[in-house]
């Protein structure tokens, strides 16, 4: 009883190469890719971003100073949701105490 290989390729390859064929790769026949034809000779102008220095270096400085305020918002709103929370429960308590 003789061991069988489960490659079934013929080129007596195993692994990820027995799979592979002697075809040409079908990008080596195209001709390399041109963008617009039409536009060959022009040179494309980039497009130049310019930023005012002051704007730039306050929101590169203020990540510290924006997610206070965040955080100061937060704990506001919290304070309204508990106060509206005490107050639902006491008006529980008092229609309780009523029936």
């Amino acid at each position: 009883m003789g061991l069988k290989s489960k490659n079934r390729g013929g080129n007596g390859r195993s692994g990820p190469a027995a799979n592979k064929s002697n075809k040409k790769n079908k990008f080596q026949s195209r001709k390399p890719f041109n963008r617009d034809e039409k536009t060959t000779g022009i040179r494309r102008r980039k497009v130049e971003l310019s930023f005012d220095d002051d704007e730039r270096r306050e929101y590169l400085t203020g990540f510290r100073k924006r997610k206070q305020q965040r955080r100061a918002f937060g704990l506001a709103m919290q304070k309204v949701k508990d106060r509206r929370g005490r107050l639902e429960e006491r008006k529980e308590r008092r229609e309780a105490k009523e029936s």
